[in-house]
């Protein structure tokens, strides 16, 4: 049988053990939170990033579909011939 004095030192022991341990637990689950509001934050990042990326693509297919209607360069630089001779018969 233990004397007194063990078994104050064994529940000390105990004691403390359990407050390392508990310790632990609490550094552990700062460390999860700080993990979790991470993810959120990229969650976040990432669903700016997928908005943007799509509303650039929207621009992207709506600048694909702009028209434009001129001549080449061979009919510009034959209508600019055509005006010289035309104000030489002025």
């Amino acid at each position: 049988m233990d004397t007194i004095q063990e078994q104050i030192n064994k529940l000390r022991a105990a004691v403390k053990k359990d407050k390392a341990t508990k310790r632990k637990h609490e550094v552990h689950l700062e460390y999860l939170d700080s993990l979790q509001k991470r993810e959120h934050e990229l969650e976040n990042e990432i669903t700016r990033a997928q908005t943007d990326l799509k509303r650039i693509k929207e621009d992207i297919v709506a600048a694909i579909k702009i028209q434009f209607d001129y001549s080449d360069d061979l009919v510009i630089a034959a209508a600019e011939e055509t005006i010289k001779k035309l104000k030489k018969q002025l």
